[in-house]
């Protein structure tokens, strides 16, 4: 079947050419996790012997470090 031509590298390529198109790793991440229950469903119905998406690890997403309000910075959190 056309399922079988969906292989561990086909997937690494395909995530590769979304980060090279500029998607963030948490839209990556979500696809991802599409392909990973896609083929869950696939191989509970039986029409793949096995789950590629699974060997296929999740970009990392980069969080920005949080910023501390300025009035905190400046403000004594014990009042003499």
């Amino acid at each position: 079947s056309k399922v079988d031509v969906v292989t561990v590298p086909v997937i690494r390529s395909y995530v590769a050419h979304r980060k090279d198109e500029g998607y963030m790793p948490a839209s990556i991440n979500f696809e991802l996790s599409c392909f990973k229950w896609l083929f869950k469903a696939f191989y509970a119905e039986g029409l793949v012997r096995y789950n590629p998406a699974i060997e296929v690890k999740y970009p990392r997403t980069i969080r920005p470090l949080r910023s501390v309000p300025e009035t905190m910075i400046r403000k004594p959190f014990i009042h003499e």
